[in-house]
Order: C-alpha cells, then structure tokens, then sequence
C-alpha cells in the first residue's frame, strides 16, 4: 500500500495513505517539478542526476545547481519518507513507486486497460494547471508537451467512454461524456463526426444535432473557423431526416438560434397557462459563453440537483415570499421521486448563503458557481413577474456541465392572491420537464407532494434559517410550530419541531419537550403512508430519539434518510454521527470527507477527528483537530482533540499547553472536566507523571478560584477523583448530592468513590438507584456509570453487559474513543470481550 499519493492533474496536492490533503512545502515550484518529473517523466524509473540538474537548474553554476538537487531531494525525503527516494550510486535517482503512488500513473493505466470511467474520474485537470517555474525552459516544454499529451489521452478516453455509453442506450451520459471530450479538444472532427452519427444511429438525432451545433459554435467564438464541409454535410444529411429542425447553413454561413420546445409539461393545458405564444422559449449561443464561466473539469452528476430560490420581479411585497416557497416545494416534490439525488433544503440555505451571499441566482456566473458549491449536475432556478393581479412563473433548468440551459418548465399564470396553486402548479411542471431530461426511460413523473399553506410555509422557512445560521434551534422550533398552528397537514414542520424537543430534552423522560414532540408525532404516526420516504425515514429517526433512546434503530433510520435523499447533507451529516455511535468511524470519514458542504459545520471536524482516534490514526486527528481550531478557536472538544492525538504521539508536553490553555479560558466553569480528559489521555499512554502533574496543578488553580457553582464544584471533584485523592472528592460530591438531587451524575460518582474506597454494599446500593431513577442523567449515561461501578468492583462480566446496553441507550458518540482511557475501564483493558468491543466495526 502505497503511504503517499502525488496528485498532479489539476491543483497539485500529496495526499496521504486515507486520501487527506497532507500538509507539505512541496508546493515550492522548482521542488514540485523535481517531484512531478521523477513521478511522471518516461521511461519510469531512475533518472540521471545530470539531467535533473540541466532541467531544473540551467543557470547555476554545476556546484550549485548539484547543491539544490541535494537540497530539493533531502526535503522529499523529509515529506515522503526517507525511502521515498531510492539511489543507484552516486548518478541515479527515482522515486519508490511502491511507497510513492502518482494519479498521472494510474490514470494512464487506466485508459490503457479501458476503464475509461475511472481514468476520467482521475483527470480532475491539466498536468500542473497554473504552475510555472522560472529559469527553466526546458523541463516548461517537457511540461506543456505532457500537457498536450495527457489532455489528448483523456480527450480519447472521453469519446470511448460516449461510446460505450451509446452501446448501452445510455444517450443522454454519452452526450455529457462527449461533451468533455469536447472541453477538452475541440478540433479532432473525425470524433466528432464519428459520435454524432453513433448518437443518431442510436436514435436521437436531435441530440446529435445539438451536440453539433455545440461543435460549431465553439470552433466559430473560440478559433474563428468553421467546421469541415464533410462534417457539416454529416449534420445537413441527419438534419434533413429530422423535422421541425433549421437547416444546418454551409460552412461560411452563421447558425441562427434554434427554438426549444418548453417539454412535456409545457404542452398540456393547465389551469395556470398562458397562450400559445409563451409556450416556446428561445435559447440564444450568446449566454452560453457566459454560462461556460467557471466549469469545472470533473464532470459533476447530473443527477444531483440544486433546486434555487426563483428571482423575484414582480415588485409586489405580497409574492415576496413565493420564490423561496417554490424552491422548498419543488425540493420535496423531487425527494419522492427516484430518478433524481436533490440537495436538501437546509443544506441549500448554507449553500445559497456561501457561493451567492447577494441572493438570487439569475445570472449564469451565479448558477455556475452555486454548481460548484453544490457539487451538482443540474440546477432548478427560476423567475416570476407581476401583470396586474397575476403572476407568471417560469422555471428553467440548467446542465451545470455543459453550462447550458436544457430545459424550462411553465410559465404559469395564476392570482396574485392564490399563491399555494401556482407553487403546487410549478412543482408539477417542474417534475413533469425533469423526469424523461434525466432518465430516458422514465415516463411522465405525477408528484405527489402538495405545498402548505402560505403563513405555514413563512413560518417553516424562518426556521429553517435559523437552523442554517446556527442559532438557537429551540428558536428554530418555535417557528416550526407556528407553521403546524397554520397548516395542521405541514408534515416536515412536525417533524422538525419533534426531533429539535426530542434532542433539546437528552435521554430525559421528564423533559416536557418530549410530551410536546410526541403530540406533534402523534398524527404522523397514526399515517405514515402519507409521507414520503424520506420523510418516513426521519420519523423513524425521531421516534428512536424518544427516550430511551436506541442507538442501533437511529442508525438504521439515518441510513434510510440518505438512501431516499442521496443529496440531502443534513442526512449525510446525521448518518456520520450515528456511524460513530455504533462504532463505524470508516463509514462516518467518508460521509463527511466527500461533503464540501459539511466541512462549514464544527461537527464535520469534531466528528472526524474522533473517528481518526478510534482507528488509531493519530497524525491525522491531530491535523483535523487544528484545521478545525482555525475555524473555530477555543472550541472545547476540538482541543480535547488536539491534546488527545499528541499524547497519543509522545508529545505530552503539548497536550499539557493545551489543559493549561482550556484552564484559563474565560466563564468556563465546566473546563475542569476537560482538563481531567487531557489527563485521563495522558495517563492512557502511559504518560502518568505528566497526567498527575497536570491534575495537580489544575487542582490548585482551581482550589484558588472562588468555586460558588455547581459545575466548577463537581470539575474540582472529578479532578481529585481522577488523582485518587477519593476522600477529599467525597465530601464535594455528597454536598452535590443533596443540593442537587435531581442531577443524578452526583449520586452516580458517590457510588465510584464508594466502590474505589471498597464499599461494595454502598456501591450496589448506589447502582440500583441509578437504574430505577428517571431523573435528568441520561438514560444511557445513567447506565455508562453502572457499568463504571460495576468495573471498578471487578465485576467484568457484568460491567460489559451494562457497558453495550448503555451504548445502544445513547451514550454519546464522544464517549467511544474515551473508553481506553477512562481510568474506571482500566480493569478491563485485558478483557477480550472489552477489546473486541472498541475494535472499529466499519
């Protein structure tokens, strides 16, 4: 296995062993063209020291220029590994491919070997995109020919792949996959040529047509020519085969702009309709210049679609609200359907709000680059304007590969005053048009989804908002049951008032936001069937949030989420947190290393960074803990994290700068418990005298403050109890106890002292309150710290019993890379059941 991939095609970067970007001062240019060329230069192998020298180095004297190679070799070393780079005597060098992996390598095996699809995957750029390096003007030719070179290869490995699409009646993913072969050469009109008949042949001659215009068009704006007279009479003779098609004009002529039909849903009369004379739109090739802005060379899914808020030009304060409501409609609609992956509308807000802060997505740039923030295929967008008392509404919707329009949707007509039918109305068309765009062999697709009313739909969106801005969610909650007081029927209202009390209340029975929740579930429950599957799915979720709690089933449900919406984040984002709690730290990494959108959340750096410590995957924890910090400074967990990972490393020095920083944060009452984590880890890894220096000095720090709440009470009582001081602990948490009786993590610790000073029988008694207790402790912490007695009594059997149950309850995910180090565990760190345990499951 490789312990370093080179990545070179597009943006230069060296990923490590799990395919993180890994931190390197590599970028250094003449540094990374050493590295590019020994990676990358034919024949492969070693390479004489001379010729790197001459390639990288012209102009310096032979001693520098020997000097520098020395120089650069040395920092690949130090970055890769010193047996990165192997020697053949005092004249060859090259890098160890067999450490050292190269996407340029592997992409050229890939074309050779036919898997087309993967080598296209791997071409994310041009070799080296932007990179120049300065006095060296022969490894810059070496350069550009291999540009040409690899751009020519994936060119032909783009017009492969279109055919074998073809050959499996997959026409529209051949018409997206010659359209990058296209970006990629547009002068090579023997595959043009060749493609369009095959795309015809295959019965779509209006696609090859398309797709010829296409050709035409760039070979006019870009190099000023037009196409070969044999490629235009392969056009001329499909177009004469074709009806209602404009003939194709010779090859000195101009293409006049070209009619498309509004589709499918345009043609039907509806209620909401205007004349015939709006039911044809026209595409012009001016804004295709404008919509080409920004493409991304890595073909993005065209099934993944982004559905954006529709541009208001009505002027009329009362449709102010109906673009957004459109675009939340045509999102559900389009989660029922099948044919279609579409981002969520929570995750569209976050993106909305970074890729177009301005608002609105009219221009071409702006829908580009929200495809680009989005990662998706196919953007749904829209406008609406005022004639008097009614409103039109138009939908359009956009290939974000191609950057061209490929379909509209309406108009409709309707009141003013009658909003609800035109959203209902929009949705319809809007899936009507999207369905046969997307899968060919989809008939007319009939949603099922009606929109709420407008004061509901208000209501929800301001809840929504305050979700995506990471403001109080009991806030968010609040606006979610204005919307249900509005609309009794607003289903995914319900559900989110339901699952924001079910999650505010804990593992609390007594929570009075779970009697809300339930009462919102209430009418859902009694049928489901009227849901759609997604939203069935997140009922799932919500009822096995309801206490107490079961782990395995949340799980479950959140996989269900994302099956029935693979473009929801939110669902994505839930099912990482839920793979954590029953142990798949590999299926949260992947979850949220392939969301851009995720990684604008704290979760997607505490979440990660745990998942790396439960794989023992140190270094790694360690970057992800302080690429968060950067985002986020002074966020606790995310520091428990740096300091966890560099105990782990050796580096107990560190991590005790990181407990004396948590210490001193300002109105933290509760960072004694963190420090005492710092310690716990330092303690796990055999640091034990910097763990009891730790714990001394945050003992007298803290003994020095004026310690007047409970929480900095009981951080000072589980500092001593973790430096075995028990009898001074026991006081601080029997006055606890008694002044806080319904905080049951008072009596919890009471029965550990217990069992630590050897009273077995106060112990036990102990236990047994906590199991009977339906107090504020959480039901499956509640059950963590029987199972910590239990431990520490020598009772193994017993305590893992506890200890699973308490994990199916809803211990915290946080809680599994803390187990190692829970000095109460100790007892069963040789206990093969405990092992296997801890040991990753996915």
């Amino acid at each position: 296995m490789t312990a370093f991939t080179v990545r070179l095609l597009g943006s230069a970067e060296i990923c490590d062993a799990a395919g993180e970007a890994s931190a390197t001062s590599l970028h250094q240019p003449k540094r990374l063209g050493l590295l590019s060329y020994l990676a990358t230069a034919r024949p492969r192998g070693f390479h004489r020291r001379d010729k790197l020298v001459a390639l990288l180095w012209p102009e310096a004297t032979q001693t520098q220029a020997r000097h520098s190679l020395s120089q650069a070799l040395h920092v690949l070393r130090s970055e890769l590994g010193d047996a990165a780079v192997t020697s053949r005597g005092d004249s060859d060098v090259a890098l160890d491919d067999a450490l050292i992996g190269c996407d340029v390598v592997d992409f050229e095996r890939a074309v050779d070997e036919g898997e087309y699809e993967q080598a296209l995957a791997l071409y994310r750029g041009h070799l080296l995109d932007g990179l120049f390096v300065r006095d060296a003007p022969e490894f810059e030719r070496w350069l550009d020919d291999e540009r040409t070179r690899l751009r020519e290869k994936a060119a032909g490995a783009a017009w492969a792949l279109a055919h074998e699409h073809i050959g499996a009646s997959r026409l529209v993913a051949a018409e997206r996959t010659a359209q990058r072969a296209l970006l990629l050469v547009a002068t090579d009109e023997s595959e043009i040529r060749r493609f369009v008949q095959a795309l015809a042949d295959a019965g779509d001659r209006a696609a090859a047509l398309r797709f010829y215009e296409k050709f035409a068009s760039r070979l006019r704006s870009e190099y000023a020519i037009e196409p070969d007279p044999v490629t235009v009479a392969v056009a001329q003779s499909l177009a004469a085969t074709t009806e209602d098609v404009a003939p194709i004009p010779a090859p000195s002529g101009r293409v006049p702009p070209r009619p498309t039909p509004v589709g499918t849903a345009a043609a039907r009369r509806r209620p909401f309709r205007l004349g015939a004379a709006l039911a044809v739109v026209v595409i012009v090739a001016t804004p295709l210049a404008l919509l080409l802005v920004g493409r991304r060379d890595d073909a993005l899914d065209p099934n993944r679609v982004l559905v954006v808020a529709f541009t208001d030009n009505s002027g009329r304060e009362e449709a102010a609200m109906l673009g957004s409501w459109a675009q939340d409609h045509i999102i559900q609609v389009l989660s029922d359907a099948e044919f279609v992956e579409v981002v969520d509308p929570l995750t569209t807000l976050e993106v909305a709000e970074d890729a177009a802060p301005a608002g609105g997505a009219g221009e071409p740039g702006d829908i580009m680059a929200l495809a680009a923030a989005a990662q998706v295929g196919t953007i749904v967008s829209g406008s609406y304007y005022a004639e008097g008392d009614s409103l039109h509404v138009q939908a359009r919707i956009t290939d974000a590969n191609a950057g061209r329009l490929i379909g509209t949707a309406g108009p409709v007509v309707g009141p003013i005053a009658a909003p609800r039918e035109l959203v209902a109305a929009i949705g319809h068309e809007v899936a009507l048009v999207l369905a046969p765009l997307l899968d060919h062999a989809l008939g007319p697709f009939e949603p099922t989804v009606q929109p709420g009313s407008y004061e509901a739909y208000q209501a929800y969106r301001e809840g929504l908002r305050v979700m995506a801005a990471g403001e109080d969610w009991l806030v968010a909650a609040r606006h979610f049951e204005r919307a249900v007081a509005a609309d009794s029927t607003f289903a995914r209202a319900r559900l989110w008032a339901a699952q924001i009390h079910m999650l505010a209340g804990g593992y609390n029975n007594d929570w009075p936001g779970v009697a809300k929740a339930e009462s919102l579930l209430a009418p859902l429950v009694e049928a489901p069937r009227r849901l759609s599957r997604y939203d069935r799915c997140r009922l799932d979720f919500v009822r096995a949030v309801t206490p107490p709690r079961h782990v395995p089933s949340m799980y479950e449900a959140t996989r269900c989420m994302v099956e029935a919406a693979p473009g929801s984040e939110d669902a994505r984002g839930e099912l990482a947190v839920n793979a954590l709690r029953v142990n798949r730290p590999r299926e949260a990494l992947a979850l949220w290393r392939n969301s851009q959108i995720l990684k604008k959340r704290p979760g997607h750096w505490t979440t990660r960074a745990t998942a790396y410590h439960m794989l023992g995957d140190y270094r790694r924890e360690l970057d992800v803990s302080r690429q968060g910090l950067e985002r986020y400074p002074q966020h606790l967990l995310m520091m428990l994290g740096e300091a966890r990972a560099l105990a782990a490393l050796g580096r107990s020095e560190e991590a005790t700068d990181i407990a004396d920083q948590m210490r001193a944060l300002p109105s933290r009452e509760g960072t004694a418990g963190w420090v005492g984590l710092v310690a716990d880890e330092l303690r796990a890894h055999d640091h034990r005298d910097a763990a009891r220096a730790a714990l001394g000095e945050a003992i007298a720090w803290f003994r020095s403050r004026l310690l007047d709440t409970e929480g900095a009470r009981a951080g000072l009582a589980g500092l001593l109890y973790r430096a075995g001081q028990w009898d001074e602990a026991l006081p601080l948490y029997a006055a606890l106890a008694e002044e806080y009786p319904e905080n049951t993590a008072h009596l919890a610790a009471l029965g550990r002292v217990a069992a630590r000073r050897g009273d077995r029988e106060e112990a036990t008694r102990v236990s047994e309150d906590l199991r009977s207790s339906r107090h504020a402790l959480m039901e499956g912490y509640r059950t963590l710290e029987r199972a910590r007695i239990a431990a520490v009594l020598g009772d193994e059997e017993r305590a893992m019993a506890l200890l699973r149950q308490s994990f199916d309850y809803g211990a915290n995910w946080a809680r599994w890379p803390l187990l190692h180090s829970d000095m109460d565990f100790e007892v069963l760190h040789n206990h093969p059941p405990f092992r296997e345990f801890l040991r990753p499951k996915g």
